[in-house]
């Protein structure tokens, strides 16, 4: 859908030259396959358009006298005139909707979940989304609703429990149905029910007794290390690390030079 929104923009073309993606894997970010690839190249631009526009606003304080414009009005000002700038700002809030969704649900806060949901929902209609822009707006009504109506369920979301914590890690939270399409991958691993579509008895015994295994296996690891998935013990995430840190570092100097 966002491919749309950068087509022809040189977004593309400016990760290609700087050789932060190859020419193919640049031009795959439109698509939005590689979840993470994509999110990486996010933050990137996000970093990158916030510094300009801190760049452009600290050159307009120091070239006249004050009173200067807060920085939210003097944006504000030049959306209006000028079409790039208003262009790019789309781009930017577009972004940040997106992010907002993902930390949503990698650390369970419903709120900001719904709350992005909310912001995105106008561009299913942008971008000729028809499904969602039918049933998205239907979803967040009844969201708007699920105090009154099942006040339960809305006290167990405002724990973090509309996700599943699989790992050890920080900010690594999923949707239930991400988390079965994993598990569903698991029990695959083992040939699952390959094999035996023409024995009906065979495949009705693989197909209960594997999910019920998945669950001996989770209670055996958390008897045996009580301690796992807990908020207290879950070790930092990989890309907190110095190493991803440096890495964003250099590309992010390689697309703003001069960092």
């Amino acid at each position: 859908m966002w491919g749309r929104l950068l087509a022809g923009s040189g977004w593309v073309r400016m990760f290609s030259i700087a050789n932060i993606f190859t020419p193919g894997v640049a031009t795959s970010l439109l698509g939005g396959k590689h979840v993470k690839r994509t999110r990486y190249a996010y933050q990137l631009t996000l970093a990158w358009l916030n510094t300009l526009g801190i760049q452009a606003y600290d050159e307009y304080c120091h070239d006249g006298y004050g009173p200067h414009e807060p920085i939210e009005m003097w944006e504000k000002r030049l959306i209006s005139n000028a079409p790039t700038i208003c262009y790019w700002t789309t781009v930017r809030d577009y972004m940040l909707i997106q992010c907002r969704f993902v930390r949503g649900q990698r650390t369970g806060d419903w709120p900001l979940t719904l709350k992005s949901i909310e912001e995105i929902c106008p561009w299913f209609f942008a971008f000729g989304q028809t499904n969602y822009a039918r049933w998205t707006p239907v979803f967040l009504k009844d969201m708007a609703r699920l105090p009154q109506i099942h006040p339960t369920v809305h006290e167990a979301f405002m724990e973090g429990k509309f996700v599943v914590q699989r790992g050890d890690k920080k900010f690594s939270m999923m949707a239930l149905d991400q988390s079965h399409e994993h598990s569903i991958k698991f029990l695959k691993e083992d040939s699952g029910a390959k094999g035996l579509y023409g024995q009906q008895e065979e495949k009705e015994v693989i197909e209960l007794s594997k999910p019920e295994v998945l669950r001996v296996i989770s209670e055996f690891e958390s008897v045996f290390n009580p301690q796992s998935n807990t908020k207290d013990s879950l070790i930092e995430h990989p890309e907190s690390s110095a190493a991803e840190q440096n890495k964003f570092l250099k590309h992010f100097k390689v697309v703003q030079p001069g960092q």
